[in-house]
């Protein structure tokens, strides 16, 4: 079994699977996101999460919209967020755990040179 460190920084990822969920503890409704970003030769799977009620949802709106997955009144099709490739920023939490912190749009040109290389 090795045992390899995954350096903080950016990668490219894809949203593998999701689930929307409420919180017993607030009350707010969360979509989760579970993405597989490549570091090196490997596959890690990381976690995102995005508040979805009134108020709190921008950067959750933000890339839905660049993603063409809202509609004019706000409907959201989670599923094209299987779509896209994106790059992933990660850090580590104080448990030691890689988390994605933040997560851009990969445009269809980024994504092209990133296979090239």
């Amino acid at each position: 079994m090795k045992l390899i460190e995954a350096k903080e920084g950016i990668y490219q990822g894809e949203v593998r699977d999701y689930n929307i969920k409420t919180s017993d503890r607030t009350g707010l409704t969360y979509i989760n996101l579970n993405i597989t970003i490549e570091v090196l030769e490997y596959e890690i799977d990381v976690q995102k999460s995005y508040c979805l009620d009134m108020g709190k949802n921008l950067p959750i709106m933000k890339i839905m919209e660049e993603v063409d997955g809202l509609d004019r009144y706000g409907d959201a099709d989670f599923d094209k967020l299987l779509d896209y490739r994106f790059m992933v920023a990660v850090s580590y939490d104080k448990y030691g755990q890689l988390v994605a912190d933040e997560i851009e749009v990969m445009m269809e040109d980024e994504y092209e040179e990133g296979e090239d290389e």
